[in-house]
């Protein structure tokens, strides 16, 4: 792997990190459905992974995980 390839999965105090997927256009009563979708990730506002997968019927739920105990996030969720 190169430093940039691996960049997205190093991070430090005060980093910005997005995620976010794009839905293709369709009906909106099937949004739950399988679908091929796009997933992203940003790092401090810059693209820095992308990838085209399946959704899975039922569609996705957001989570945040932890890697030790008294870590802690600040979630924006603005649209």
């Amino acid at each position: 792997q190169t430093e940039q390839q691996s960049e997205h999965k190093t991070f430090k105090e005060g980093d910005r990190m997005g995620c976010g997927v794009i839905f293709p256009s369709i009906n909106d009563s099937h949004f739950r459905e399988p679908i091929l979708i796009m997933v992203y990730f940003t790092k401090n506002g810059k693209l820095t992974y992308k990838r085209r997968i399946r959704q899975p019927r039922g569609g996705f739920f957001p989570c945040v995980g932890f890697a030790e105990q008294g870590d802690s996030v600040k979630l924006d969720v603005d649209c």
